[in-house]
């Protein structure tokens, strides 16, 4: 089936199928197939496959993308500073490359909870 909407929303997730496909091939993965599900709120394509022991379910929304890894949810948000859709899937691509390669979601120098929480308490002892 076709992206959603037309203009930038359709162009994102045409672009996002293509991209994630491109990642799943280049680690030795078999390209799931995307299903197009709408609802009242949005459209949005998805799927489900195993890799390193893990379940994983992409959702490409029309203008946003997310990715639920044994029951947790991974995504890259607008509010992280990034000016449009475009720059929103680089990071995302560079985040699941990492992630399946058996790193981490977090960019290097992104805290944590823990480490967050650390930071801030450790001044006061």
């Amino acid at each position: 089936m076709k992206p959603g909407a037309a203009g930038v929303s359709g162009e994102f997730q045409a672009v996002a199928l293509e991209r994630v496909k491109k990642l799943l091939l280049d680690h030795g993965l078999t390209a799931p197939i995307f299903e197009y599900e709408t609802n009242e709120a949005y459209s949005y394509f998805c799927a489900k496959f195993l890799a390193g022991g893990h379940e994983y379910d992409i959702s490409i929304q029309e203008d946003e993308i997310s990715l639920i890894r044994d029951g947790k949810r991974y995504s890259s948000e607008m509010a992280a500073g990034y000016p449009d859709r475009m720059d929103l899937l680089d990071d995302f691509v560079v985040r699941l490359d990492r992630l399946l390669a058996g790193g981490t979601w977090r960019h290097p120098e992104e805290k944590g909870f823990l480490e967050f929480v650390r930071g801030k308490l450790g001044r006061f002892w």
